[in-house]
């Protein structure tokens, strides 16, 4: 692709005398070596009016994106029997000025004839601040380069103007977790001020970047490091205060010997990323592990002893994981999910088998199963550092044996398959047993099958028959008059 590229920039500086630049991700992934997923280009000396008097007579095809508020073409590089498609988009150096609180409050002045150095002010960080120069195939920008191949450095390029910009806060999550970036310069950037205008971003672009950081992650615990120096350094700042409150949220060293609830809440993040198998997965469980100890903070106590508990914190904090899962866009249903998985993960050993049965519903009614909640589980006990390896607290032995239990029930992957349904009662019923009675004899007919009084489908079908004439008799009973 790369000489298509140089063949076509080639082509330009003929027929324009314009110079075209690789930019962006596309540069940075290659000095990583890494295969670019995506071509981003910048063009100079060109006006875009002229670009597509060029494009339209070179007979190139191209579309313009009518989202942007500049001037961008995606181009079609290749274009003909023998190869694919290569489509890059095509942008002018501009000017970003900021106008107003919200993310997209900004006005763009294109000017193909400003210096590199000067085009590149306007981009997040360094890393993403190269140009490679294609008729002369080298860099521009040296000085970033060693950002990327010596210091590792996630810096901004311009201090103010990333203060302008809140959402690159969390582009710095995302970096730091793909390529485990040292953050300093970023951490010294980043002020109260530029955390709260994170509540004027659209939170769907919060979670956007969320989501890179997570399915691409090869140092998540270097970006969690990173949010929480930010939540610290800047103790006023709402956006991240459930950070702050769990990294002085104390546990009991007995059980907790790693520290407070947020050194815990790493391990179990990283765990629990570990144990996913999906990215759907990782997305997930990245954000239960979040959250599942969030109601340590409003039940956390000093017993007797002035040792600290959170009693009953797997049932509480549910209106936390609502506030912070809305403000870092989660979507209601993932919302949904991880309550039930925080009120769940707890469950013990000794948990009775009509509890199970009935979780599995619970898991279920939100689209999930106990093998995902088992993840948790174990990505928390893996999490959970004991003091001289002596606790009372569950070992890893125990979630195995547990999740062979659950095995066993076959109630793994969905709920348990029930012998009878409402179908069934209102076939065997001619229709005359309905709403509240019906719904009290499939409970019934429920119970009996989980406590294990009936063990086939025959036999709940033969005592639901009884059942029903029981019920019928006594329906007739009423409407006869005496």
């Amino acid at each position: 692709m790369l000489s298509k590229l140089k063949t076509f920039a080639q082509d330009i500086n003929k027929e324009l005398d314009g110079i075209l630049y690789l930019v962006g991700g596309s540069v940075r992934d290659m000095i990583m070596n890494i295969a670019p997923k995506d071509y981003d280009l910048e063009l100079f000396r060109v006006w875009p009016k002229d670009f597509v008097k060029y494009l339209d007579k070179k007979k190139i095809p191209f579309k313009f994106n009518s989202d942007a508020k500049f001037p961008v073409y995606r181009v079609c590089i290749v274009n003909n029997l023998l190869d694919d498609e290569e489509w890059v988009e095509v942008g002018f150096p501009r000017v970003d000025n900021k106008t107003g609180p919200k993310h997209s409050d900004f006005e763009c002045l294109v000017d193909p004839f400003m210096s590199v150095i000067d085009a590149a002010m306007r981009r997040d960080f360094t890393i993403n601040a190269v140009y490679y120069n294609l008729l002369k195939d080298d860099y521009e920008n040296h000085g970033f380069v060693s950002h990327i191949t010596h210091s590792r450095e996630l810096s901004p390029v311009h201090m103010e103007k990333f203060k302008e910009d809140p959402l690159r806060i969390m582009r710095g999550f995302q970096f730091a977790s793909r390529f485990g970036l040292y953050t300093a310069d970023t951490l010294e950037t980043v002020d109260v001020d530029m955390i709260n205008g994170l509540s004027h971003v659209d939170p769907s672009g919060i979670y956007a970047e969320f989501v890179k950081g997570i399915t691409k992650a090869k140092n998540i615990t270097n970006a969690l490091e990173y949010l929480c120096s930010i939540a610290l350094r800047n103790n006023g700042s709402e956006f991240f205060k459930p950070i702050t409150e769990m990294f002085y949220c104390l546990q009991n060293a007995r059980h907790h010997f790693e520290g407070n609830v947020w050194e815990h809440t790493k391990l179990v993040i990283k765990n629990a990323i570990e144990l996913a198998d999906t990215d759907d997965e990782k997305v997930l469980l990245f954000f239960a592990a979040f959250f599942h100890d969030i109601g340590k903070i409003p039940t956390f106590k000093l017993d007797t002893a002035g040792n600290p508990t959170a009693h009953g914190h797997d049932v509480e904090g549910d209106d936390l994981v609502e506030l912070y899962g809305s403000r870092f866009g989660l979507p209601k249903k993932m919302i949904k999910q991880i309550i039930v998985l925080k009120h769940c993960h707890m469950i013990g050993n000794d948990a009775k088998n009509k509890k199970l049965y009935l979780m599995a519903e619970e898991l279920e009614k939100v689209g999930l199963n106990f093998d995902i909640l088992c993840k948790l589980m174990l990505a928390d006990v893996y999490g959970s550092v004991k003091e001289y390896f002596r606790s009372t607290v569950r070992s890893h032995g125990e979630i195995y044996n547990f999740m062979a239990k659950i095995k066993s029930l076959g109630i793994e992957l969905k709920p348990l398959r029930m012998f009878v349904s409402g179908d069934d009662i209102l076939y065997h019923s001619n229709g005359k047993i309905k709403g509240k009675k019906l719904g009290d004899l499939l409970y019934e007919m429920k119970m009996l099958q989980i406590n294990n009084r009936v063990a086939t489908r025959q036999e709940a079908f033969d005592f639901m028959k009884k059942r029903i004439e029981n019920i019928l008799e006594k329906i007739v009973d009423k409407e006869t008059p005496e």
